[in-house]
């Protein structure tokens, strides 16, 4: 049985750390920082990253920019133009940000300009080191 509430303790605090960005009181790249260290705490108490990333869905913003967004989709409910690449990506894993180094995408929701680059990007090191 997993633990929900730090699951949603932790979203709030992701919540917090996009209200300061949006604000200017701090850089988009701290931005990432603090949010994927909330996210990651979950695991502290057996907890799920999905619950600590909610607010991503709930503001319509993309979980790779930071940005509010016109267009922002979970990735179950894709188009289906952008299905094959997200079946791709899940393919190596690509959803959970422990598996990037860089932690680029935090949550399941993600714009339509940033899906392409990161599935150029992502295939273009994954087929270098195949």
């Amino acid at each position: 049985m997993s633990c929900h509430d730090i699951g949603h303790g932790m979203n709030n605090v992701v919540k917090k750390v996009l209200e300061l960005m949006d604000a200017g009181e701090i850089s988009a790249d701290a931005a990432k920082t603090l949010a994927y260290t909330a996210i990651g705490s979950v695991h502290f108490c057996d907890g799920n990253e999905y619950e600590a990333s909610e607010c991503f869905a709930e503001q319509g913003r993309c979980s790779c920019c930071l940005e509010i967004k016109p267009t922002v989709f979970a990735f179950e409910d894709c188009p289906d133009l952008y299905r094959d690449k997200i079946n791709a990506m899940e393919t190596v894993r690509w959803r959970r940000p422990r598996d990037w180094d860089d932690y680029e995408i935090l949550g399941d929701t993600i714009c339509p300009e940033c899906l392409e680059r990161v599935y150029k990007n992502k295939f273009e090191r994954f087929d270098e080191n195949v």
